[in-house]
C-alpha cells in the first residue's frame, strides 16, 4: 500500500452513479458488464453530480463486478459517499459481496452506525463502528481489510479499528457486489449512495483521507427529459408545431384562440381535435409527466389528451369528468385508475394541470399543488404502437367525450418532474393573447435554421453565440421548458453576433427566441 492519493493500479471498480435515465450503471474501470438497477432505483442530486437513490423497499443494483480478486492477505478497500434517510435501519445494506456459496463482505447501517460483516473469518463476523453517520447528510465512508486488520473511516477519521482477525474471507472470482440491498429484496437501504470505488488493496489511513477529499461537493439533479412542447403560438402555421421538433400536430376542427401565455387552441366540444401522431416517443411507460393549461366551463366528460386505444388495449389518458381532472393508465398496470384531483376546474378561468407517474405512484397537481397521490401501482402503461395521441377527443368519435374550452402550453416529459418544477410551471405569469394581435406570433419557419438566425455551438456547455443578420435591432430571450426566462437582452442592429453565458444552467433543452418587429423566431438549444 501507499499513502496519499489512492493507487489507480489497485482500483478495480468505480461507479459514479450518474446514469440518470439508464437501466444500468456503468463501471468506469476495466471491461466489466454494466450493472442493472433492480426495483425502483432512481437518481437524485448526489455528492458529486447525481447519486443512486434507494427508497428502502426491495431495491438494489447488481454491480456484476466478477473480473477481479482480492490483493495479498485478502486485501480489499471500499470508498463511497453515503446519505442515509432512515435513523432506525436494521442492517440496511450499503454494499455487500454476493458469493455462489456462503456469506462474504458486507457493509451495513444499523441505527446510522456502520457495521461490517467479514464472512469466512473465525469468531464474531460482525463489527460495529464506534460512531454514527449523520442523518440526511453526506458522509464519506471508507472500509479497508487485509492481513487480519479491519479499519473503518468516516470523512477520513478512524471510527473502527480491529486487529488480529483470523481466517480467510469468502471472496471468489465468481462473486459480485450488490449495492443498496440484498438480491432477494431484503435489508434495503434508505437514502443515496455516490462515487462508489473498490480497491484490491488495504489502503493506508492517509490514502483513505485522500479519498474523502478527492472530490468536492457539487450536486446536480438529472435534468428533465422533454418529449414534446406544444405552445400554440405558431399562429401562421396550418399545423401545431412541437417546439422540440419531435411531434408536429394536425388540426382537425380546432381553432386558434386565447391562451394563458400568448395564443392557445379552442375546442368546440363536438368534433374538434388535434392529432399529434403515433411516433414511438409518445409511447409512455412507467415514468412520465404531462402538463397543460385549461380554461373551460364544461361540466360533462371531455378528453384532454389520450393515447388512443386499440381494440381492448387501453393506454394513458387525461380528461375532465364533471369538471374534475383525472388520469387513467389503461390495462397494462394493476390499478388503471382513474386518479382524480377532487377539484372542479370548470369555472371559466385558467388552471394549470399536471400529472406525474413514477416508481408506482401517480400524483395529480392543480395550480402547482399536489391534490392527490396513489402508490402501489405495478406494471407499465401499454404502448399501443401505431395509435395516435390526440388532444381534445378520442378516435372512437364517441359523442359526449370531446373537450369544450381553451387549452395552452401542453408538455410531455418521459421522466417525473419534481414538485418544485411543477410549481414553476404553474407559477408562470399570465400573458394571454390570441392570434389577432398582442404578443407577436411565431412564424411557420420558427423551428428551422434560418440563414439570418444562427445559434452555435449547439449542443453547448452553457456558452453560445446568437448571430442575426437581418440588419435590424431585436430582442433576444432564452427560456427553459418550464417556461422560465433565464436570459433576455435587447440587441442593437450594429451587433450581428451576441454571446450568451448561462451560468449554472441545468442540462436540457432551451428555447432561444428573437423578436424583430412584429415577428418572432425560435430555435432549440441543448445544454449538456
Amino acid at each position: 500500500p501507499q499513502g496519499c492519493a489512492a493507487p489507480t493500479a489497485s482500483l478495480v471498480g468505480y461507479w459514479t452513479l450518474d446514469d440518470c435515465y439508464s437501466p444500468v450503471v456503468t463501471n468506469g474501470v476495466g471491461m466489466m458488464s454494466d450493472g442493472p438497477k433492480v426495483g425502483d432505483v432512481y437518481h437524485a442530486a448526489g455528492y458529486v453530480g447525481q447519486a443512486a437513490y434507494f427508497d428502502g423497499d426491495q431495491d438494489h443494483i447488481d454491480l456484476r463486478d466478477t473480473a477481479y480478486t482480492q490483493g495479498p492477505q485478502d486485501a480489499i478497500s471500499y470508498s463511497l459517499w453515503v446519505f442515509p434517510t432512515n435513523a432506525e435501519g436494521n442492517r440496511e445494506v450499503i454494499i455487500r459481496r454476493v458469493e455462489p456459496a456462503g456469506a462474504s463482505v458486507g457493509i451495513f447501517l444499523t441505527n446510522l452506525t456502520p457495521e461490517i460483516y467479514l464472512g469466512g473469518l473465525a469468531g464474531s463476523q460482525y463489527h460495529l463502528a464506534d460512531s454514527t453517520l449523520p442523518l440526511n447528510t453526506w458522509s464519506h465512508l471508507g472500509v479497508t481489510y487485509g492481513d487480519g486488520a479491519l479499519r473503518v473511516y468516516r470523512n477520513g477519521t478512524l471510527i473502527l479499528n480491529r486487529d488480529n482477525l483470523i481466517g480467510a474471507l469468502n471472496f471468489s472470482p465468481d462473486g459480485k457486489h450488490a449495492l443498496g440491498g440484498n438480491p432477494n429484496g431484503s435489508r434495503s437501504f434508505s437514502g443515496r449512495l455516490d462515487e462508489v470505488r473498490i480497491f484490491n488493496e488495504a489502503l493506508f489511513s492517509t490514502t483513505m483521507a485522500s479519498e474523502a477529499s478527492r472530490v468536492s461537493s457539487s450536486p446536480a439533479d438529472c435534468g428533465n427529459l422533454a418529449e414534446g412542447a406544444w405552445l400554440f403560438d405558431d399562429c401562421a402555421s396550418p399545423t401545431v408545431i412541437d417546439s422540440l421538433g419531435n411531434h408536429g400536430g394536425t388540426i382537425v376542427g380546432a381553432t386558434r384562440g386565447m391562451g394563458y401565455r400568448g395564443a392557445g387552441m379552442s375546442f368546440d366540444g363536438v368534433n374538434d381535435y388535434i392529432n399529434l401522431g403515433s411516433d414511438a416517443g409518445l409511447n409512455l411507460s412507467d415514468e412520465f409527466t404531462i402538463s397543460m393549461w385549461v380554461n373551460t366551463t364544461q361540466n360533462t366528460r371531455g378528453t384532454l389528451l389520450i393515447k388512443n386505444p386499440q381494440a381492448g388495449s387501453f393506454s394513458y389518458a387525461v380528461q375532465l369528468d364533471n369538471g374534475v381532472p383525472l388520469l387513467a393508465l389503461g390495462n397494462g398496470v394493476n390499478n388503471p385508475g382513474p386518479f382524480s384531483a377532487a377539484v372542479n376546474v370548470a369555472d371559466g378561468t385558467w388552471y394549470h394541470l399536471a400529472w406525474t407517474f413514477a416508481r408506482g405512484t401517480v400524483t395529480t397537481y392543480v395550480d402547482g399543488v399536489a391534490q392527490s397521490s396513489t402508490s402501489g401501482i405495478t406494471g407499465s402503461v401499454l404502448p399501443n404502437n401505431g395509435s395516435a395521441v390526440w388532444l381534445g377527443w378520442r378516435n372512437n368519435f364517441k359523442p359526449g367525450r370531446a373537450y369544450q374550452g381553451l387549452m395552452d402550453e401542453v408538455r410531455i416529459w418521459t421522466n417525473e418532474l419534481s414538485a418544485t418544477d411543477i410549481a414553476s410551471l404553474a407559477g408562470a405569469d399570465q400573458s394571454s393573447s390570441d392570434c389577432s394581435g398582442g404578443r407577436p406570433a411565431l412564424g411557420t419557419e420558427y423551428v428551422q435554421e434560418l440563414p439570418q438566425f444562427e445559434v452555435f455551438p449547439n449542443p453547448t456547455q452553457g456558452a453560445f453565440t446568437v448571430r442575426v443578420q437581418n440588419g435590424s435591432s431585436h430582442f433576444l430571450s432564452v427560456t427553459n421548458l418550464l417556461g422560465q426566462e433565464v436570459y433576455q437582452q435587447q440587441i442593437d442592429a450594429s451587433q450581428p453576433e451576441h454571446t450568451v453565458y448561462l451560468e449554472n444552467a441545468k442540462p436540457g433543452v432551451y428555447l432561444v427566441r428573437i423578436q424583430t418587429g412584429d415577428r418572432q423566431y425560435q430555435q432549440r438549444l441543448v445544454i449538456e
